[in-house]
């Protein structure tokens, strides 16, 4: 995948002094007849060789996200022209190709990044026609001391689910009553980590209908610090 780089835009230091960590963002733009793409990413580099193996698993599933990302919409629009502008051929009513693109569009966040777990998740908006396009979301929590991804049951202590739930359903906001459902760990499509919360995050159509939108509850890890394992 080429790509251009817009910069390094954070530098943090860690831990241990001898591990620096920089993000340096990266942009990809492109544009066709059938497809407009703009990714915004994110790549995590190190000063040092041996501390850079530690987190370049995770760079490369981040990586691989985005690419998989990319090559579906990429077949899936030219798929869709194609066999339209097959149609058309035959069509005796002259009717015109649409004038929609696909779209992609992807942010990513890192909420922490430390010794112990570098938490991120990406959020990606997809438009294939129709009413509406749609915004997912990939969650990832790696920890580059045990140099493994973290699963829900290495952040939380699900044994605790009940205050956890608790925890979230209190820091939830639903002023406008558009939210039908009440948010749980087990519904949640994200889960992150920063240095003060536990972040959750639902796509659309989990809590409500999608004119609700996605919801994100940000729990103080102070509320439920009996709960949180890292």
């Amino acid at each position: 995948m080429k790509k251009i780089i817009l910069g390094v835009i954070l530098s943090t230091m860690l831990a241990s002094c001898s591990f620096e960590i920089t993000t340096v963002k990266e942009t990809i733009k492109e544009t066709t007849k059938e497809y407009e793409i703009n990714i915004e990413e994110s790549f995590l580099d190190t000063k040092k060789l041996d501390n850079y193996r530690t987190i370049e698993p995770l760079n490369n599933r981040m990586e691989k996200i985005i690419d998989s990302l990319i090559y579906d919409v990429k077949s899936q629009s030219i798929t869709f022209f194609s066999t339209y502008a097959n149609y058309l051929k035959h069509d005796k009513k002259k009717e015109n190709m649409p004038s929609f693109k696909y779209q992609l569009i992807t942010t990513d966040t890192a909420f922490i990044a430390s010794k112990k777990i570098i938490s991120t998740r990406i959020m990606a908006y997809s438009y294939s026609g129709g009413a509406h396009g749609m915004t997912r979301f990939y969650g990832l929590n790696y920890s580059p001391k045990l140099g493994s991804f973290l699963q829900v049951e290495n952040i939380l202590d699900l044994s605790k689910t009940a205050i956890i739930d608790a925890a979230i359903a209190r820091n939830f906001k639903n002023e406008d009553g558009c939210f039908t459902e009440t948010p749980t760990v087990d519904l949640a499509t994200t889960i992150n980590i920063s240095k003060e919360h536990i972040i959750f995050t639902y796509e659309h159509y989990i809590l409500g209908s999608y004119s609700c939108g996605y919801a994100v509850v940000e729990v103080p890890i102070k509320e439920i610090k009996d709960a949180v394992l890292i």
